[in-house]
């Protein structure tokens, strides 16, 4: 399995791992790091990814992360990216001109890239944990051992006592995953962005769990009826901090998949419910999820 990973970092992809094989997922796990350490002295482009990889400029996912979010490729090769840079409606979907922040990284990237050129030759790589520049497995297995998992935290939100569909819920909302409005845009859709819950704000994650003043009512309701000492409006790393209580947790979780369906219901079926009734719904999916000795 081993050689496997070596030749498929080689090749920037782990397509060619099979399915069956745990090393899918692990590949998958480490593959930011293994780009970290990874330095590659471009030739011709055709192994190198332009956003993922350092072939120069850093990793410009990282760098331009505003410019990353509007990408239609986010794997492209460094060949095909300079090649198209010039046409960059093939890039980059049209709600990239709505993003200031954007169109700056965007600006200042195409003036780095005027001078730079690919060549004939192939892209050559380069492992900075050894001294000759070759990968080994023993360095590749200290790099994994001194950084924790990128989602090592998210692993909290798979210990919660709720039901499988809301687990899958708040692993989406913790990454900003869901459907939002800005989210839409991001992806080229074109409608207005206003909150369905209350007010007239952008609706983000921020915004429709966080900020939004029916969100805090009911946040405020619930903490009132179960005694809760949970500030308003809750911190948004309450579902991953295991420091809190898992139960308070696991409410609040519960409370999050709600308010998601409310917002649903009001933008599709023109229903709207009180924050009390938002509430009472809680209740009703904790008595019937949560085992009997849980709540006493």
């Amino acid at each position: 399995m081993w050689t496997k990973l070596v030749a498929s970092t080689q090749l920037n992809s782990y397509s060619q791992i099979p399915e069956f094989t745990p090393l899918k997922l692990s590949f998958r796990e480490i593959l930011p790091l293994v780009n970290v350490a990874l330095i590659i002295h471009p030739g011709n482009g055709l192994s190198t990814r332009f956003w993922q990889q350092n072939w120069g400029l850093g990793i410009l996912r990282h760098s331009n992360s505003d410019l990353y979010s509007f990408a239609i490729d986010i794997n492209i090769t460094l060949a095909q990216a300079l090649r198209d840079w010039n046409r960059q409606e093939v890039l980059f979907n049209q709600a990239i001109s709505t993003s200031g922040s954007a169109l700056q990284q965007l600006d200042n990237l195409s003036q780095e890239l005027l001078s730079f050129s690919l060549n004939e030759n192939p892209d050559r790589f380069f492992w900075k944990l050894t001294t000759n520049g070759d990968f080994t497995v023993k360095s590749c297995y200290n790099l994994q051992k001194a950084y924790p998992r990128p989602d090592s935290e998210l692993y909290n939100l798979w210990k919660l006592h709720v039901a499988p569909r809301i687990k899958l819920f708040t692993w989406r909302l913790q990454q900003n995953k869901l459907a939002t409005y800005d989210n839409l845009i991001k992806r080229g859709w074109q409608l207005p962005n206003k909150c369905y819950l209350r007010d007239a704000s952008e609706e983000t994650k921020s915004h429709i769990f966080f900020n939004c003043p029916f969100a805090r009512d009911v946040f405020t309701k619930w903490a009132l009826k179960m005694r809760s000492p949970i500030q308003i409006p809750v911190p948004e790393s309450i579902l991953i901090n295991p420091s809190i209580n898992r139960a308070v947790r696991e409410q609040v979780a519960i409370l999050f998949f709600i308010l998601w369906k409310e917002r649903c219901n009001r933008i599709f079926r023109e229903v709207k419910l009180r924050p009390e009734d938002l509430v009472t719904q809680l209740l009703h999916e904790w008595k019937r999820k949560i085992p009997s000795k849980l709540l006493r």
